[in-house]
């Protein structure tokens, strides 16, 4: 196929299955992102099928995937910066698919040549259907290759050079255009008329047909009025919000969805510190110091890591320890949140379930139509955003 033009989309991912970006991005956010050598992907299309697509990994690194005519990567080049300002080929992995293999399937022929530091050549095979790698060979001579230029931002056609290997011939006036800008991320959180109004029904993500269930989790005593969202394995090294509240005692609560299906089955969809009762006029990322929302895609949003299961609201006068997960779980038992005391200080935390598990979990703060903080909200995104 001779290519004279191509589209250029930014995003964070590439779905094989559903053969379409996730996590889109304006070019100004993966801008951003280039300056600070933060990771974003570029995704070259030509009529609207995808050809290639261009990983900025931290420290210069880069990694190339090219398409098949099926839309399925069928071969990646990895590349790092070299002291002459050109680029490396360090790794490749080659896949031969047929017509019944799917992306990456590990029964079809393969091929893999990686070059070391040193410039040690290693090429291994991998017959189709075999379990293991065969015919190695390693040579002490540095592959000689015609070295692509490290790039400036925007600066993609240097790669396009690598769409020959895949048959293609790109025509000398190749030009680039950017893809229209995707919309703007949701500035609430998902279903937030929903996540607590108890007896509400919705269609929740991995549970299903449920219904919401509006549970007190107990009181969270805010001597600073500066709080931490967090998993509380790790709240002892995470910073406080930026925005901050009066001090005083706070009522948290938890949304839960039951499974119709299952009635025995509950999922904490959503924790909430009320600061007033009155309504949220307005909603907007409850951020930390380094938070920075103009380097979000279009799917993600501020949030916080989960690695134990657990969410919890804690004040950053605690003097957190490095309390185990064994702790926290007991403290819930069979229940969906709990407070827990902070032993230094005599404090307390209020420690909650979240979601499916582990994962990543935006974080909200409402206000009042004369802009005070209303509430804060851990979301575990089990909501559609239009419930």
């Amino acid at each position: 196929m001779i290519i004279d033009c191509l589209e250029v989309s930014y995003c964070t991912c590439w779905d094989g299955d559903g053969q379409k970006a996730g996590g889109l991005m304006a070019r100004e956010v993966a801008a951003r992102r280039h300056a600070i050598d933060q990771w974003y992907m570029v995704l070259l299309t030509a009529g609207g099928r995808p050809v290639q697509t261009i990983e900025r990994w931290k420290s210069g690194l880069w990694r190339v995937y090219l398409f098949d005519d099926s839309g399925r990567r069928d071969h990646c080049i990895d590349l790092r910066p070299r002291p002459d300002g050109t680029l490396l080929v360090t790794r490749r992995h080659r896949f031969w698919y047929t017509a019944e293999h799917r992306e990456f399937d590990d029964s079809a022929a393969q091929e893999m040549t990686t070059v070391s530091a040193e410039g040690e050549v290693t090429v291994k095979s991998r017959p189709a259907g075999s379990r293991g790698w065969s015919s190695i060979r390693r040579d002490n001579v540095l592959v000689e290759d015609s070295p692509i230029p490290a790039p400036d931002f925007g600066d993609w056609l240097p790669f396009t050079r690598l769409l020959t290997e895949q048959g293609h011939e790109c025509a000398a006036t190749l030009t680039l255009h950017d893809a229209p800008a995707p919309p703007p991320r949701p500035s609430h959180p998902n279903g937030v008329q929903t996540l607590f109004t108890p007896g509400a029904q919705v269609a929740a993500e991995g549970v299903g047909a449920s219904v919401i269930d509006v549970r007190p989790a107990g009181t969270l005593y805010m001597p600073s009025g500066r709080l931490i969202v967090a998993d509380p394995t790790s709240a002892s090294t995470t910073e406080p919000l930026v925005a901050a509240v009066p001090p005083g005692d706070y009522p948290v609560s938890v949304s839960i969805l039951r499974s119709l299906r299952y009635p025995e089955m509950g999922y904490v969809a959503a924790a909430r510190l009320t600061i007033t009762d009155e309504p949220v006029k307005a909603w907007e990322p409850a951020l930390c110091p380094d938070d920075d929302p103009t380097l979000l895609a279009s799917d993600e949003s501020i949030g916080f890591g989960v690695d134990a299961g657990m969410g919890c609201f804690v004040d950053a006068v605690a003097q957190l320890d490095e309390m185990d997960e064994d702790r926290y779980l007991d403290a819930l038992g069979s229940d969906f949140a709990a407070e827990v005391t902070v032993a230094a200080t005599g404090a307390n935390m209020v420690v909650f379930r979240t979601g499916l598990g582990d994962g990543g979990y935006p974080k909200w703060l409402g206000r009042t139509e004369d802009g005070r903080i209303a509430c804060f909200v851990a979301d575990m995104q089990l909501i559609p955003a239009d419930a």
